[in-house]
């Protein structure tokens, strides 16, 4: 039962991935900025360090 939910809970979030990336996809092609901006973040942080 639990390994079926876990299994539902990743179908649900890969879903989820595939719409931004659609949506994402569709406001570029459709050059549709104002769309587009709702995807993205105003700020990133990256950290390029390496613990190794």
């Amino acid at each position: 039962m639990a390994s079926e939910i876990s299994e539902i809970r990743w179908m649900i979030e890969r879903g989820n991935i595939i719409d931004v990336i659609v949506g994402i996809a569709n406001a570029m092609d459709n050059q549709d900025w104002q769309k587009l901006r709702k995807y993205l973040a105003d700020k990133i942080y990256i950290d390029y360090s390496c613990d190794s």
